[in-house]
């Protein structure tokens, strides 16, 4: 795999590390779907994994959707425009689908969040069971601000998840928020 590391540092452990440091760990869809496979193989990999660890081999968890990348969700090169939504709505699928194989994992999933995370990396985190960020994580969802429809399913994920006041800072003022009561060991619910 080139940006998804996947190891076993201890008994019943699997470290799944997002490893694109030079581009903050932004999401490409080669890396998402590499993180889809290495899910996968946990249910042939050793069979008393009993845990996932996601976590960044850098200083952020992730920047979010590679721009770079993001053009290719438009879909075919044809002038009709049927077509192209056809394309594009199969494409987004996909890209769905792998972005939810964190809540098809077969064992508990715990995030490990450092640095930012932002945009598709909130879809991730909130697919987890456990989110643990350190003081220096800060979260925001910024597809508004570049024209880009947030629809991987982090709305969904993280409503059910947050408390109702911290998402809806998150969603109306798209700022970056830090220590995100949402992401706490200490939240009550």
């Amino acid at each position: 795999m080139k940006y998804i590391t996947l190891s076993y540092p201890s008994p019943h452990v699997a470290l799944v590390l997002l490893d694109r440091p030079k581009k903050l760990n932004a999401i490409n869809w080669d890396m998402l779907a590499e993180l889809d496979a290495a899910v996968l193989s946990l249910a042939s990999g050793p069979a008393d994994i009993r845990c996932l660890v996601l976590a960044s081999s850098s200083a952020h968890f992730t920047a979010g959707i590679d721009l770079a990348t993001a053009g290719d969700i438009a879909g075919a090169d044809t002038t009709d425009v049927a077509r192209r939504a056809l394309a594009t709505t199969s494409h987004v699928r996909q890209l769905q689908r792998h972005a939810a194989c964190l809540e098809r994992c077969a064992v508990p999933v715990v995030a490990a969040i450092s640095g930012y995370c932002l945009g598709l990396g909130i879809d991730l985190v909130a697919s987890a069971c456990i989110r643990l960020a350190s003081a220096d994580a800060a979260f925001a969802i910024k597809e508004v601000d570049i024209g880009l429809c947030a629809d991987l399913g982090k709305y969904t994920l993280y409503a059910a998840r947050a408390p109702i006041q911290s998402f809806s800072n998150l969603l109306m003022t798209l700022l970056i928020h830090r220590n995100n009561p949402a992401f706490s060991a200490d939240r009550r619910e």
